[in-house]
């Protein structure tokens, strides 16, 4: 509700590349993006998806390398090869 847009962004970018949105958006005080199965193996096959950020990347990045990242990441889900070798 409060972050709609930052939201909208994420789901526009996964619609592109047809990818899941993820289930789940957690800030963390890492330095690095990720994107991993939600709960697990079981849930690659039904593209349940984790998004982690890191506070001070998305601190230190323009929304246009944000986006890279999140393009480059979620990337390794895009193809059935690519999300078992991920």
């Amino acid at each position: 509700k409060h972050h709609a847009r930052f939201h909208h962004l994420i789901n526009q970018m996964t619609a592109a590349m047809d990818v899941a949105a993820p289930e789940f958006i957690e800030l963390t005080t890492s330095s690095h993006v990720q994107v991993t199965p939600a709960r697990g193996l079981l849930s690659m096959s039904q593209g349940d998806l984790r998004l982690s950020l890191g506070l001070s990347l998305v601190g230190a990045a323009s929304v246009q390398q944000l986006l890279g990242l999140l393009a480059h990441e979620f990337g390794r889900y895009a193809d059935p090869k690519t999300t078992r070798a991920a």
